[in-house]
């Protein structure tokens, strides 16, 4: 090997610059990917889409049935009647409705949180932003 170290000085030098050229382009290039305001404003009817299903989806998650105002048979009126018979307010349903809350905002909790994992998985830097404690601006 009989190069001029001082030639070898410049490649190396000019390779370097080279490769801090090349890893501002792929630090750009990553904080485009992740730049959710610019998605945003390139693919607005489509952010808003998402979240419009998004919503649909946790309302129907989250709704409660509706009742059905059939007529009782006589086998439900007599069951009514001895219930009332048996808990003249209504106790027990309404306890057990409020179990039934419960365990919906349990669930619901447990799915918001899945869900918010699953996304900071995939979006790097997701869970940083929900977890850093917010700043208030002081006016």
């Amino acid at each position: 090997m009989d190069r001029d170290p001082r030639a070898l000085e410049e490649l190396i030098a000019q390779r370097r610059q080279d490769l801090g050229r090349n890893l501002d382009a792929l630090e750009d290039e990553a904080r485009a990917l992740v730049d959710l305001r610019r998605h945003y404003r390139n693919h607005t009817g489509t952010a808003l889409a998402l979240a419009a299903a998004a919503g649909t989806f946790i309302g129907l998650m989250t709704a409660r049935p509706r009742r059905r105002m059939a007529s009782p048979s006589a086998t439900g009126q007599r069951a009514q009647r001895v219930l009332h018979a048996i808990d003249p307010d209504n106790r027990a349903v309404r306890a057990a409705a409020d179990i039934r809350d419960g365990i919906v905002d349990a669930l619901v909790g447990v799915a918001a949180a899945k869900v918010a994992d699953v996304v900071s998985q995939l979006i790097p830097g997701f869970q940083n932003r929900t977890h850093a404690p917010r700043r208030t601006a002081i006016r």
